[in-house]
């Protein structure tokens, strides 16, 4: 990582990062498998390196925050493989979840 990195990490390490969709269902689908990066549908345009990079940032943070939203959106781009939503589950339960309301979301 870049030094400009390092500092941002520093210094919001303590108040979490708000981990997207796509970053998220990569880090799941990695952290279950990082060989079925390639072969699930959603995945296969990231390869392992990219999960590497990901993986490490979200790590870097002491707090992990998402939302309902996303945590749907991931539910339902990872299928119905049974170990992937038990990974979800997994992760769900250390991660903070924040509700925000759309129009705050989207700015309005």
């Amino acid at each position: 990582m870049n030094d400009y990195l390092l500092k941002l990490i520093q210094k919001y390490k303590n108040k979490g990062i708000l981990v997207d969709t796509n970053n998220f269902l990569l880090y799941i689908v990695g952290s279950f498998d990082i060989y079925l990066i390639r072969n699930h549908s959603r995945t296969a345009k990231f390869t392992e390196d990219d999960f590497d990079r990901v993986s490490k940032f979200i790590d870097a943070f002491d707090i992990k925050i998402t939302t309902p939203h996303v945590l749907t959106e991931v539910s339902d781009l990872l299928g119905s493989k049974k170990e992937l939503q038990f990974a979800l589950r997994k992760y769900i339960e250390i991660m903070k979840e924040k509700f925000l309301e759309s129009k705050q979301i989207a700015g309005t």
